[in-house]
């Protein structure tokens, strides 16, 4: 059997849009688990609320995809271009014999024979025949090479009779070859707060499953942990700050919050048993500076006790603890003190 081809740019633009294509699929599972159940827990374990659910969602959708399509699309174009630049004999007219040993494949400048004990597998996915090689390569042969149809499948059930079925095979390109070893890109790519550890993740899996390098899974392992180191070293003074920012807003809805108890009282003739009594519903009973935290809590409300005829209400302040020197009490007046219930510890 003989067949007479040659390469184009737009066979190796169709082959990377296939190739990068395939890749997705394989993972599509990965990425609709990875962005679906993540974004549900926060670091600590508490549950987000939805609109920050969808929109961590949204974002490590997006970011897988531009990792597992985007990235080796552009870089695959790039390749392309450099293979037309640098090697002349890339669009010769060729030819290929099946011979007793495999094949054989003549060109203008070379004469190449391919085992059929180099050959893994050979299978058609979307317009183009793959055979895998021994080392990972693939030669690629475009469905417009073949006359028909049946010579397609002909050829196609000829290598598969002479190396065995098809097995799933994690190929890479022979002209679009991806580096086996994590390159400095990868390295960078793990230190960017957020996507680093998106894209350690991705890493880690990608080494235990794919490639099962050891120093794919330890650069994975390493930049999970240097985002948690990171995380660490950061959140603190991220809350700090958040906290100082919104103490102002925590007096003043603690001086609201009195006028609204006080108001209750003349109303009801008596304190509330909690905040949550108050007639108005608007009423800022949670702590604004709690609320601020990188925690993902949303319902700590501002300390209030009713204790006979007074009350107890205050802000536990930035350090988050009340009772300390920190907390924050309503505003009134020496002279008025007398005239409101509010109690100081």
């Amino acid at each position: 059997m003989e067949i007479e081809y040659q390469y184009t740019r737009e066979d190796f633009i169709q082959f990377n849009k296939s190739y990068c294509a395939y890749g997705l699929r394989k993972r599509i599972l990965f990425i609709l688990v990875f962005s679906t159940l993540i974004p549900l827990f926060s670091v600590n374990g508490k549950s987000l609320n939805i609109v920050r659910s969808i929109v961590l969602g949204i974002i490590i959708l997006g970011v897988l995809l531009i990792v597992y399509y985007i990235v080796p699309f552009v870089l695959g174009r790039i390749r392309i271009n450099k293979i037309f630049e640098n090697e002349a004999g890339i669009s010769e007219h060729k030819k290929l014999t099946v011979i007793n040993e495999g094949l054989l494949i003549d060109s203008e400048s070379t004469t190449t024979t391919r085992l059929w004990e180099s050959m893994k597998s050979a299978i058609a996915v979307n317009g183009f025949i793959y055979i895998q090689l021994a080392d990972k390569s693939v030669i690629v042969f475009p469905d417009r090479f073949f006359t028909s149809h049946a010579e397609k499948v002909n050829f196609l059930g000829l290598i598969q009779n002479k190396i065995g079925p098809a097995k799933p095979a994690s190929w890479k390109p022979s002209h679009l070859n991806q580096r086996k070893n994590p390159s400095i890109s990868w390295v960078i790519a793990c230190l960017i707060p957020i996507v680093g550890a998106i894209m350690s993740i991705v890493i880690l899996a990608d080494g235990a499953s794919r490639y099962k390098e050891k120093w794919y899974i330890l650069l994975g392992i390493g930049g999970i942990l240097f985002t948690v180191f990171t995380a660490f070293l950061l959140l603190k003074p991220i809350n700090g700050f958040l906290k100082e920012q919104t103490a102002p807003f925590a007096q003043m809805n603690v001086n609201t919050l009195m006028k609204d108890v006080e108001f209750y009282k003349m109303k009801h003739g008596a304190y509330p048993d909690s905040l949550k009594q108050l007639d108005d519903p608007s009423a800022p009973i949670y702590d604004a500076i709690i609320s601020s935290q990188l925690n993902g809590n949303k319902t700590v409300q501002y300390n209030y006790k009713r204790v006979g005829n007074h009350y107890y209400l205050f802000s536990s302040g930035p350090d988050g603890i009340p009772g300390t020197t920190d907390d924050i009490y309503p505003q009134i007046s020496v002279s008025d003190s007398s005239k409101f219930g509010l109690l100081h510890k």
